[in-house]
């Protein structure tokens, strides 16, 4: 999307030693933006973009413009219950953006891995199920953890907009998110989940738009035997913040 910050140069270092020809994409899809004005404030710095995929090792950077990708028909693709929660509860047609772009993209480059950070987790699971739709078995996707800042605030572009009050403030969550991970089993988890999402909406400045606890694979209600990741998305200072933890229980 653009506007790099450390997460992405990880994405690139692990691209770099897994791969002998490294592509980096840059490209922010206006269709994956359901609020025009978050398109419009999305920041952009490409000077500083290329200077971080020279510095990297990157052999091509692919920054299209707009009417370049939508210049033809592009598949729309349905992702069923995975759009239907979280992210693509909040953001209606968010997903149906990134897979048509993320498809053209692998169409035009064909990459034979594809890396991605934990981060966007509900991405990855969208992107999982687009590589099954398309049966693209020749790409295979590489999940790389989050990269976070010394006070454990993920890494994201949209953290250039905040001031140093709210990148403060913002830390809390993952604060309260590591609390949760490390919990001995997962009915400790279910007691403790109103007590913390009552403790973000405490944070000053912080609004909660969901804290939820899924099966890591297809982002549903947790069965007895799912794998969990525990997802999270705030507002503050007008600008939305998402972050996960997997717990290992």
């Amino acid at each position: 999307m653009g506007a790099l910050h450390e997460g992405h140069e990880s994405l690139m270092r692990a691209c770099k030693e897994g791969s002998e020809v490294s592509v980096l994409s840059i490209f922010v899809n206006p269709t994956q933006f359901n609020d025009p004005e978050d398109f419009r404030k999305y920041p952009t710095t490409p000077d500083l973009d290329l200077e971080m995929a020279y510095r990297s090792g990157m052999e091509v950077v692919f920054m299209p413009e707009a009417h370049e990708i939508y210049a033809e028909d592009v598949q729309a693709f349905d992702f069923g219950a995975l759009e239907q929660v979280m992210e693509g509860k909040e953001r209606p047609g968010h997903f149906r953006g990134v897979g048509q772009i993320v498809n053209k993209l692998l169409d035009l480059v064909k990459p034979h891995q594809l890396y991605m950070g934990q981060k966007d987790f509900q991405q990855c699971a969208i992107i999982a199920s687009l590589l099954q739709q398309t049966r693209k078995t020749e790409t295979e996707l590489k999940i790389c953890p989050t990269v976070r800042e010394a006070s454990g605030l993920a890494m994201s572009s949209r953290n250039r907009r905040l001031t140093e009050e709210a990148l403060k403030n913002a830390a809390y969550l993952s604060e309260i998110l590591f609390k949760l991970e490390k919990l001995e089993n997962r009915s400790l988890l279910f007691e403790q989940l109103y007590g913390a999402k009552a403790a973000i909406n405490a944070i000053p400045g912080v609004e909660l738009e969901y804290l939820e606890v899924a099966d890591r694979h297809d982002l549903q209600q947790p069965r007895p035997d799912s794998k969990l990741v525990i997802c999270a998305a705030i507002w503050i200072e007008g600008v939305r913040l998402i972050d996960n933890v997997l717990p290992n229980y």
